[in-house]
């Protein structure tokens, strides 16, 4: 069942030069960091003015969500790429290491 959430980004006018910075951050070089999240969390993420949106599973939707708040909040979203790629192997080599 997919679901679509909306995150909407209050910014104030003086916060404004940041949040772009931000924003940037979140799409990456060429849309390549938004890429990235989207295949990891098998979600279709836009990102459009102060506004991201979000359709997918469920469980992708709130890594999306959780990567969103923090890329505003000044967390880089590569390092929840990484951290999500690291537990994507582990979870493979424990379904391999069981079987």
């Amino acid at each position: 069942m997919a679901a679509l959430p909306c995150v909407h980004v209050c910014v104030s006018l003086c916060l404004q030069e940041k949040f772009v910075k931000r924003r940037q951050r979140l799409i990456g070089p060429n849309g390549s960091t938004l890429k990235a999240i989207e295949l990891l969390t098998g979600c279709y993420v836009l990102v459009q003015g102060n506004t991201v949106s979000a359709m997918g599973p469920y469980k992708g939707l709130k890594q999306v969500r959780r990567i969103v708040e923090d890329c505003i909040k000044n967390v880089h979203p590569i390092y929840h790429i990484k951290v999500s790629t690291v537990q994507g192997r582990l979870q493979h080599l424990r379904a391999n290491h069981i079987a």
